[in-house]
C-alpha cells in the first residue's frame, strides 16, 4: 500500500516545471520495469533526446517503477553529469529500490553529436536502439566501471522524485499518476496520451504486471482492463470536466489489440494503439517518433486533442517495423468505431448459433490451420475470421453477410496498420493481421486461461463486449466441439510448431528438412488464397535458388487435380514457380535445374517462402521435403518443454542422443465418462544409413516405448491428457565402430491427430495405449478360426510407384490363423507392419469412392461384397456358405455386391469403384482375373477363399492394399508384386 503526497519536482539545476504551453501534447507514461529494466530505460532516454531534438511539441510525466533496482539488468541511476562514473559520483541519484515520478528532461547529449544520432536512427532504425542500450549499460549500471567517452552522455538525465514502493499493477498507481498529473508541476489538467509499458496478456489477464518474482510486492497482480478503464473515467470527471476522454491510450505491451480491450476503453479514449503479438523488448521506437511529431492546433477543444493524437499515433505506427520487423503488428484504433463493429459481431455470433456442428467443426478447423496465430492462441484475428467464415463451403446467407459487415467495419475503425493489410480491400493475405484479434480457442489447450474457464473469465474481463454481442454464448457453443475439431481425418493439414536447427555451410554437404509431415492438399474454402500452404525457408547462408531440391511425396489421391510450388520473399515476390499435374500417388520433385540460369543464381534470404497452391478439386494427403546443397543442419536445443505438436528438424551425430519434454493439454471429459486421450503420430525418419531410433515415456516412468529402425518410424500411440512426456531421439552408425557419421533427423509428435477412421478391420484390435501399445486382439465374436496376413516391409509403400513391375514386392508376409484367444505383438524395428483379415466394418453409413491402379495383362473385375459372419461366411438360401475357392462362394459373393464390378481391362489400370456401405456390417473385395486364354479366377481380400488358400491380398498401411493376380505355384510368370490391382480404402 502507498499514502500518495504531493510533491514539487525540480530538474537538475533546480527549476521547477511551472511554464505549460498551450500547443504542447502532454504524455504521460506509466513504466513497470520488472525483466524489461534496460529496454523501458533505453525508452526512456529515446524519450530524453526526443526532447532535446524537438523541444516545446510535447512534455512527458514519467511514473517509473525500479524493478528492486539491486542488478544492473534491473535499474539504473539519473542525473549523469555527463564524465564521471558512477562510482565517482558523477549521478544525481543513487540506484533506488522502489518507485518514481518525473517529467522527462531533455539529454546532456551535446548538441554537435545529436545531428549525427539523429541521422544513424533514420538510416538504420533497426540497429540504433541496440547501440542506446549498449551505452546505457556502460554509463547508467550499477556496476559500470567502463572507461566511457564523455561525448556519448546517455546515461539517464531526469531526476525522480522517489516514493515508497506502489503496486503497479494496481488502479490505484494509475490513480495517483493522474492526480499528479493534475498539479500545477505537471499538465495541469490530464494528459492527452497515456502510454502504459511492461508485459501485457490481452484483456483476459491484464497488463502491467507487477509482483515477487521482481519487485518487493508480496502479491503478483496485473493491472485489469476494466479497472483501468474505471480509473481513467473517475480521472476525466474529477481533473478534465472539458475534456470528455483522452485523445490516445497506447499499449507498449504485448497482445493488447483485442476487440474486447477496444470496447472497455472506447468511453475513456478515441484512439488506441497497442499490438495484436508479442511486442520485442525495445518496444515502441520513441526516439523517431515524437523527433518529428509537431502539433497542428492550440490543443485547445476535444477535437483538437484527438486529431493530434491521431497523428502521434500514426507516426508511431509509421516507425514500429523498421525496428520491430513487418512480422510483429502494430495498429491504431479508431473507438468511435467500436459500435458498428459490435453490432456486426453480435449479427455473427447470432448466425454462428445457428448454424451446424458439422459446418462450425470446418470452420474451426480451417480457422485453426489458416487463421493468424498468435502467442495466446484463444486470439484469433478478426479480418482473418470473417474472411474464412464468409468463403466456406456451405456458410449460411446469414454468416456471409455478418461476415462482410465485420471487414466493412473493421476498415473504418482500424485508422493505421504497419502491415498495412486491410482484408476488406486485399481479401486474404497468409499470417497477415487486422488491426484487431477476439476471442475465439480452436484447441482444448484454449478453453482454460489460468484456471479459469474461458467462458465464464471471458464475462468478467469483457463485461461492455458481451453486453453488446453476446460473444459469451459462440464460447460456449465452441467448447463441446474442440475435441472434433482435432480430430484429424488424414484430410485437412496438421498445425504443428516447425522447429528447425541452426543451418551452417559445409561445401559437399547436403542439409534435409521435412517441412510437412502428413500435410493435406485441398481446398477448405471458396478462397484459393486460404487454400494456400505457406512454410517459410530456414535462415541460410550464401544459398541461392539452384541449392533447392523440392520433393512433393503424394501419399493418397482422392481427387486429381493439380499443383503449383512457389518461392517468394518476404514483401510477396515470386522468384521461381513450377506447376504439374498430379493424377496419381508418388513422388513429384520440383528441381532447380528447371530455371533459368538468371532465375536459378536468385539468393535465398531470410523471410523466403514456400508457397504450395492447390488447383481445381485436388484432395490429396503428403509429405513435402526439402534438400539444400552445401550447407549442414546443426542441432537443436530445447530450453523448455514443448506443448503443442511440433515437427522438429535436427542433427545427431554417431551415438547421440537428444532427449525433449512434451506436456499434453488437458481434455474434456468423454460424455459416457470413459478416460479421454489423445492419439499421437509419432514420425521419425533419417538422413542417413545407420539405425534411428526414439524412447518416449511418461516423465514420472510409469509407461514405456522403444523404437528403433533402420528404415523410418511411422506409429501411432495413445497418450494421457494433461501429462509430460520425454522423448529421447537417437541415431547409430550401422558399424559398431565409432565413426563421425551423424544424421539429420526429422521428428514428428503430433498429438493432435486421432485419425477417424472410415473403415476398420473387422476381426483384429489394435491396442495404441503406451503402457500396452502394439498388443493386437481378435473380435471376441469371432466362432471357431479365421486366417489373417501378417505383413512386413522395410520400404514406405503408398502408391503404386513404389511397386516395382515384375519384381517382387519388397516385404514378407506370412498367414496366420487366430482364435478369440490370441493376442499379437507388434514389433518395435520400424518399418511398416500391417496384420490385416480382408474384412472391414464401416463406422457409419457412408458411400465410399475407392479408387483404384494397377499395372498387369489379365483383364479384371473389382467390387466389394458383404458377409454376414467373421470367418467370411455368407448366408444363402441354401445356408452358411463358407469362403472356397468354389462357384458356390462365387455365386454368393456376386449376389452380395455392394458395388457394381468395375472392369479393368487395360494394361495400366484405372477407376473408381463407388461402394455403399452401412455401419456395423462386415465387406470384403473380390478380384475376378481372366488371362490369356479366357479362363476366369476369383481372388479375395480373404485368404481362406483363394485357390489353395494363397495369399492374393496384402494390406500395405494406412489405408493402401494390392492385389497378386496370379496363384503362386498354379501360374505360370507368377511375380509376387502385388500392384495388378490397387485401391486405396479411405
Amino acid at each position: 500500500m502507498f499514502i500518495p503526497v504531493d510533491i514539487k519536482f525540480t530538474s537538475p539545476k533546480g527549476q521547477s516545471f511551472k511554464t505549460v504551453f498551450s500547443m504542447t501534447y502532454k504524455i504521460a507514461n506509466y513504466l513497470t520495469n520488472v525483466n524489461l529494466a534496460e529496454s523501458i530505460s533505453t525508452n526512456l532516454v529515446e524519450i530524453e533526446l526526443a526532447l532535446k531534438n524537438n523541444p516545446g511539441q510535447f512534455t512527458n510525466l514519467v511514473l517509473f517503477d525500479q524493478a528492486r533496482g539491486s542488478t544492473d539488468a534491473a535499474a539504473f541511476p539519473s542525473g549523469w553529469n555527463g564524465v564521471s562514473s558512477y562510482y565517482q559520483a558523477g549521478f544525481s541519484q543513487d540506484i533506488w529500490r522502489e518507485t518514481g515520478i518525473a517529467i522527462a528532461q531533455p539529454s546532456l547529449l551535446p548538441e554537435t553529436l545529436l545531428p549525427e544520432l539523429w541521422d544513424d536512427a533514420r538510416q538504420f532504425p533497426g540497429n540504433y536502439a541496440d547501440d542506446l542500450e549498449d551505452f546505457l549499460r556502460l554509463t547508467g549500471s550499477t556496476s559500470s566501471q567502463e572507461s566511457i567517452p564523455p561525448d556519448y552522455n546517455l546515461g539517464i538525465t531526469t531526476v525522480f522524485n522517489l516514493l515508497s514502493e506502489m503496486q503497479t499493477g494496481s488502479p490505484l498507481t494509475v490513480d495517483y499518476l493522474l492526480d499528479q498529473a493534475n498539479t500545477a508541476n505537471f499538465f495541469n489538467q490530464n494528459p492527452h496520451a497515456l502510454f502504459l509499458s511492461n508485459h501485457g496478456g490481452s484483456f483476459l489477464l491484464g497488463g502491467n504486471g507487477d509482483g515477487p518474482a521482481y519487485d518487493l510486492d508480496e502479491i503478483k497482480r496485473n493491472l485489469q482492463v476494466t479497472e483501468l478503464e474505471q480509473v481513467l473515467q473517475q480521472a476525466i470527471i474529477d481533473y478534465s470536466p472539458d475534456q470528455n476522454r483522452f485523445g490516445l491510450l497506447a499499449y507498449d505491451e504485448c497482445l493488447m489489440a483485442n476487440i474486447e480491450t477496444a470496447t472497455e476503453l472506447r468511453g475513456v479514449t478515441r484512439y488506441l494503439l497497442a499490438s495484436q503479438e508479442t511486442i520485442p523488448g525495445l518496444g515502441y521506437d520513441y526516439f523517431l517518433t515524437l523527433s518529428d511529431f509537431k502539433t497542428n492546433t492550440p490543443l485547445s477543444s476535444q477535437t483538437e486533442i484527438e486529431q493530434d493524437s491521431r497523428a502521434l499515433g500514426e507516426a508511431f505506427v509509421s516507425t514500429y517495423s523498421g525496428r520491430n520487423g513487418a512480422s510483429h503488428t502494430l495498429s491504431l484504433t479508431d473507438t468511435d468505431g467500436i459500435t458498428l463493429l459490435n453490432q456486426a459481431i453480435k449479427s455473427y455470433a447470432d448466425a454462428f448459433l445457428e448454424s451446424d456442428d458439422s459446418l462450425l467443426v470446418d470452420l474451426l478447423k480451417a480457422l485453426r490451420v489458416k487463421g493468424t496465430n498468435y502467442t495466446y492462441k484463444f486470439l484469433q484475428d478478426l479480418g482473418n475470421l470473417a474472411l474464412i467464415s464468409q468463403a466456406l463451403p456451405g456458410a449460411s446467407s446469414a454468416l456471409i453477410e455478418a461476415s462482410q459487415a465485420i471487414l466493412a467495419a473493421l476498415d473504418t475503425t482500424i485508422v493505421a496498420n504497419n502491415q498495412d493489410y486491410r482484408p476488406w480491400a486485399q481479401s486474404f493475405r497468409f499470417a497477415a493481421s487486422s488491426g484487431l484479434t477476439i476471442t475465439l480457442p480452436t484447441e482444448l489447450t484454449q478453453v482454460v486461461v489460468g484456471g479459469e474457464y474461458l467462458p465464464e473469465l471471458f464475462i468478467q474481463q469483457a463485461p461492455q463486449f458481451e453486453d453488446q454481442t453476446g460473444w459469451s454464448r459462440v464460447l460456449a457453443r465452441v467448447a463441446p466441439l474442440l475435441q472434433r475439431v482435432q480430430t484429424n481425418s488424414g484430410f485437412e493439414p496438421a498445425q504443428v510448431e516447425r522447429k528447425n536447427g541452426s543451418v551452417i555451410e559445409s561445401q559437399g554437404g547436403t542439409a534435409r528438412f521435412a517441412v510437412q509431415i502428413n500435410g493435406y492438399l485441398g481446398s477448405i474454402s471458396n478462397d484459393a488464397a486460404i487454400n494456400n500452404d505457406i512454410y517459410n525457408l530456414p535462415e541460410l547462408a550464401n544459398a541461392i535458388l539452384a541449392d533447392l531440391n523440392l520433393s512433393l511425396d503424394i501419399l493418397n489421391l482422392r481427387e486429381a487435380g493439380s499443383v503449383t510450388i512457389a518461392i517468394r520473399s518476404a514483401d510477396g515476390l515470386v522468384k521461381a514457380t513450377w506447376s504439374q499435374a498430379v493424377t496419381k500417388p508418388g513422388l513429384l520433385t520440383f528441381s532447380t535445374d528447371d530455371l533459368n540460369a538468371e532465375v536459378a543464381a536468385q539468393p535465398i534470404s531470410e523471410g523466403d517462402q514456400v508457397v504450395i497452391t492447390p488447383i481445381g478439386n485436388i484432395s490429396a494427403a503428403y509429405d513435402f521435403n526439402l534438400q539444400i546443397a552445401d550447407q549442414k543442419l546443426q542441432g537443436y536445443n530445447s530450453e523448455k518443454p514443448l506443448d503443442y505438436p511440433t515437427l522438429l528438424n535436427t542433427s545427431l551425430i554417431d551415438d547421440g542422443r537428444k532427449e525433449l519434454f512434451f506436456t499434453t493439454p488437458p481434455l474434456l471429459p468423454e460424455p459416457d465418462g470413459g478416460e479421454s486421450s489423445f492419439c499421437t503420430n509419432l514420425v521419425l525418419l533419417s538422413g542417413s544409413e545407420g539405425y534411428a531410433g526414439l524412447t518416449l515415456f511418461e516423465v514420472d516412468g510409469t509407461s514405456l516405448l522403444t523404437l528403433e529402425s533402420a528404415d523410418f518410424i511411422d506409429e501411432q500411440v495413445r497418450l494421457k491428457p494433461n501429462t509430460e512426456y520425454s522423448v529421447t531421439l537417437s541415431y547409430r552408425d550401422f558399424d559398431p565402430q565409432p565413426s563421425d557419421l551423424s544424421s539429420d533427423l526429422s521428428f514428428l509428435f503430433d498429438y493432435f491427430a486421432a485419425p477417424t477412421q472410415i473403415l476398420n478391420d473387422s476381426l483384429l484390435r489394435e491396442n495404441i495405449f503406451l503402457s500396452n501399445w502394439g498388443q493386437i486382439s481378435v473380435n471376441p465374436g469371432l466362432s471357431g478360426t479365421a486366417t489373417i496376413v501378417e505383413t512386413v516391409s522395410s520400404k514406405r509403400i503408398t502408391a503404386l510407384d513404389d511397386l516395382r513391375e515384375g519384381d517382387a514386392i519388397d516385404a514378407l508376409y506370412v498367414a496366420r490363423s487366430v482364435d478369440i484367444d490370441t493376442t499379437l505383438q507388434a514389433g518395435t524395428g520400424g518399418g511398416t507392419q500391417t496384420y490385416a483379415s480382408g474384412l472391414w466394418t464401416a463406422s457409419n453409413d457412408v458411400t465410399l469412392n475407392v479408387f483404384v491402379e494397377g499395372i498387369g495383362a489379365n483383364n479384371a473385375q473389382l467390387g466389394f461384397y458383404q458377409v454376414d459372419a467373421l470367418t467370411g461366411a455368407i448366408s444363402t438360401d441354401s445356408g452358411l456358405i463358407m469362403p472356397s475357392a468354389t462357384e458356390n462362394y462365387l455365386a454368393a459373393t456376386r449376389d452380395s455386391l455392394v458395388s457394381p464390378l468395375i472392369a479393368l481391362n487395360e494394361f495400366n489400370k484405372e477407376g473408381v469403384v463407388e461402394v455403399n456401405l452401412m455401419a456395423g456390417q462386415h465387406y470384403a473385395a473380390v478380384l475376378i482375373t481372366e488371362d490369356q486364354n479366357g479362363s476366369q479366377t476369383a481372388l479375395y481380400s480373404l485368404t481362406a477363399g483363394n485357390p489353395n488358400a494363397s495369399i492374393q491380398f496384402l494390406d500395405f498401411g494406412r489405408g493402401y492394399y494390392g492385389f497378386e493376380d496370379l496363384v503362386q505355384g498354379r501360374d505360370s510368370g507368377w511375380d509376387g508384386d502385388f500392384n495388378d490391382v490397387t485401391f486405396y480404402l479411405t
